[in-house]
């Protein structure tokens, strides 16, 4: 077992960070796809659905935990950074 030379409470920070699901938020490149008619996904759909995930991730829980959606959004500037530089 490797041994982290990171501190424990950094360390159980790392794992909780690593084990936030985003099952709730859309995909970061889902505004870009066709929708299940064929037609293209409006930004506005795409835009609506992330609000909303944003919201209730926020507020669902109690602490207040705003992991989540930090989580999405940062995933989110990198694919946007990806899909810029490509």
């Amino acid at each position: 077992m490797k041994k982290s030379l990171l501190h424990v409470d950094v360390q159980e920070a790392v794992e909780k960070w690593n084990s936030l699901l985003l099952t709730h938020f859309p995909s970061t490149t889902s505004w870009r796809t066709k929708s299940s008619d064929g037609t293209e996904g409006s930004i506005e759909t795409f835009l609506d659905s992330l609000v909303t995930a944003h919201l209730s991730a926020m507020s669902s829980n109690y602490p207040f935990d705003i992991a989540p959606a930090l989580k999405h959004t940062l995933q989110s500037l990198v694919q946007l950074a990806a899909d810029l530089v490509l």
